[in-house]
């Protein structure tokens, strides 16, 4: 392999892997039923809370300003705003450059590409799962991951709440740990059909 098919090679890799694992936030951020199964989950039961789900999904689309919230939790989730957009960024663009890494793949060496697809999805799959698996570790204490988590992005501080909040009301731990869990599950599932496909690939190659 040579060196040029060596690179588009391993960034195809590198994006389909991060694929595999930002996709998943995707979907669930904008999911509302799961929001609603949450909600009866932790028994959230607060006054015009549907409205308050709909201005909150709205406001992370870009569609409508906060109400509801106080001052100091708008300013949180404005920065989970900016922080889930550079995801979805991040994403969309591993989307795009996954497929054009292919392209240039392909034309590199056209009579190899065949043999290459099976390996680079097969590869995603297998460090997709590794690094799920290092998050599910990770994710065994959850409180202390969760709290981690946030001084890593909301370095500033502005994410502690008193119990009684509308947002810790509407989202207490047991949310975010099921929500971890279901992106964790998520990908999990992916990375296996992942290289699960290797299998598929190779029987359609003969």
């Amino acid at each position: 392999m040579k060196t040029s098919e060596k690179t588009f090679f391993t960034l195809a890799v590198v994006f389909l892997i991060a694929v595999i694992i930002i996709a998943p936030l995707r979907f669930f951020v904008f999911n509302e039923s799961y929001y609603y199964s949450q909600f009866d989950k932790n028994n959230v039961n607060v006054d015009e809370q549907e409205e308050i789900l709909d201005n909150l999904l709205l406001f992370f689309k870009g569609e409508e300003s906060l109400a509801y919230f106080t001052e100091e939790e708008q300013s949180h989730l404005e920065d989970v705003k900016a922080l889930l957009n550079k995801f979805f960024f991040s994403l969309y663009i591993s989307v795009l450059l996954f497929f054009i890494s292919i392209i240039i793949l392909f034309f590199i060496n056209k009579k190899q590409f065949k043999d290459y697809i099976p390996k680079i999805v097969f590869l995603s799959g297998l460090v997709s799962f590794t690094i799920i698996v290092l998050f599910f570790l990770a994710s065994l204490n959850f409180s202390m991951t969760f709290k981690g988590f946030h001084k890593l992005f909301f370095s500033q501080g502005n994410y502690l709440f008193p119990e009684s909040s509308l947002l810790i009301t509407l989202f207490p731990a047991a949310f975010f740990k099921s929500f971890f869990l279901r992106l964790m599950l998520s990908s999990f599932l992916l990375s296996i059909i992942a290289m699960a496909l290797q299998l598929i690939l190779n029987k359609m190659k003969k």
